[in-house]
């Protein structure tokens, strides 16, 4: 294939599009001779992979040592258009197990690249996931989190502001079994996330306990259970390690006319002890293995989760709660106006005024079996504060 490629001389050229798995195992000295050696691995349709050696014959004592390796993507472009040249396809001799086995490896570590893209990308459609990858999809789910909690391009326009001690509509003192928000919230949202088109939300409020405490009720399914006004049921699906977990949740619909929605989740919690952070990411995973909920639809969430900081004493909790779906599957444009908007973003509020109640020792309300007229027809009030989004 490199022959073939070399052979067209002045019609393409090669350029690297991508260095994958560059594994320094210990450095040169001057004096030292170095030694590269090349391999093409894999043709694909406009590129190939090319493993590449590096070895240094020591100046000193003449010993052949092992520098490096790593594994160079070249796409092959048409000098006069710059568009990606087709390559004629190119396979091992069946007889060289050594370069069958190259072939084959070439191909794995493809997919594992298209799949750590995906990781870092903003599409909505769930990652599938990957034991060979895990620690990588674990510790994307955390950075994806945070960057979409802390992007200054993501434009947040406020959708209802809870007053602490305000009064609260009927509805939400129905659901919540509260006469007054015992806590200051702020919703926001975003309708166009990353420019995508992507829906998101960003509710900020500070809760009477510790971090420690307000990360229980959040990362555990049978304490969420007792407070969380939209859970229906939650399992968990697989315990990867201490710190991440594959959960199932079925939510209650978020607006009248919608139906519930089940997600298969993959939790990750990061905690920095310097500054008194936790980070509870979630995100949709996909694999045939997991479980599906008959009566609800799948949906599919990109990173979210909950941003948790502890007050300085340790008796207060600042907590930042970020979710991004695809438009169609909460809300559609359609019926995007102020007042639907503002139901949606109460629900979300009447989330953690329930959460706080439950943190200050009350027995959780009953869950109402009209989720979608009680929970979400409420109109606003002096305490909600709504502005027109659109």
């Amino acid at each position: 294939a490199a022959q073939q490629t070399a052979s067209l001389g002045e019609a393409v050229l090669p350029v690297v599009a991508n260095v994958d798995a560059l594994i320094f195992r210990q450095p040169s000295t001057v004096g030292d001779r170095v030694l590269l050696q090349t391999s093409v691995n894999r043709v694909f349709s406009s590129s190939m992979e090319v493993g590449v050696r590096v070895d240094r014959r020591k100046a000193s004592t003449g010993e052949l040592q092992h520098m490096n390796t790593g594994f160079l993507t070249l796409v092959v472009l048409d000098r006069r258009s710059g568009a990606p040249f087709r390559l004629p396809a190119a396979a091992p001799d069946a007889k060289d197990a050594e370069a069958v086995g190259r072939h084959a490896r070439a191909l794995t570590r493809r997919a594992l690249r298209m799949q750590r893209r995906q990781m870092l990308s903003v599409r909505p459609d769930p990652i599938s996931w990957s034991e060979t990858l895990k620690d990588e999809i674990c510790a994307c789910n955390v950075y994806c989190l945070l960057r979409l909690a802390h992007a200054p391009e993501i434009e947040w326009r406020r959708a209802v502001d809870v007053s602490k001690d305000a009064p609260l509509p009927p509805q939400l003192q129905a659901a919540s079994g509260l006469t007054r928000s015992p806590l200051a919230a702020s919703v926001a949202a975003s309708l166009d996330t990353w420019g995508s088109g992507l829906w998101s939300l960003k509710v900020q409020c500070t809760l009477d306990a510790s971090v420690e405490r307000v990360l229980d009720h959040l990362s555990h399914l049978e304490l969420r259970m007792q407070w969380d006004v939209m859970l229906a049921r939650g399992s968990l699906v697989e315990q990867i390690d201490e710190a991440n977990a594959i959960v199932h949740m079925v939510f209650h619909p978020a607006l009248p006319g919608h139906g519930m929605m089940d997600y298969v989740l993959l939790q990750s919690l990061r905690h920095e002890p310097s500054h008194g952070v936790y980070v509870l990411a979630l995100r949709s995973v996909a694999s045939p293995s997991f479980p599906t909920e008959p009566a609800a639809s799948r949906g599919e969430i990109l990173p979210s989760g909950y941003v948790l900081q502890a007050s300085a004493d340790g008796t207060r909790t600042r907590l930042t709660y970020v979710v991004q779906m695809r438009p169609q599957r909460l809300i559609t444009r359609l019926n995007l106006d102020a007042y639907s908007l503002s139901r949606a973003a109460s629900l979300f509020a009447l989330r953690f005024i329930t959460l706080q109640r439950r943190l200050n020792g009350d027995a959780p309300a009953p869950k109402p079996k009209n989720v979608n007229t009680q929970w979400c027809g409420c109109v606003p009030a002096r305490s909600l504060t709504t502005i027109d989004m659109l």
